[in-house]
């Protein structure tokens, strides 16, 4: 629950910043290597790791929920 928030707080912090909210004021977008060092690299961050966490726990749920059998198995000779 706590990636799910995370990843949607970072995201509508995003959204925020955008001109399509009207938040560019906030943001200087006026050098490209600025903005992507100091803000879209460890914002990202925030968005890529939650999310990475969210799919790794659904994984989990869906095998949890296929009868309590794990989907890998081990070959067997």
């Amino acid at each position: 629950m706590v990636s799910t928030m995370t990843f949607a707080k970072t995201v509508l912090y995003f959204l925020l910043s955008t001109p399509v909210c009207g938040g560019q004021d906030f943001v200087n977008y006026s050098d490209l290597k600025k903005l992507i060092i100091l803000y879209i690299i460890p914002n990202g961050i925030w968005v890529v790791v939650p999310f990475l966490c969210m799919i790794a726990t659904g994984e989990i749920l869906l095998d949890c929920m296929g009868n309590g059998k794990s989907v890998s198995k081990k070959k067997s000779h």
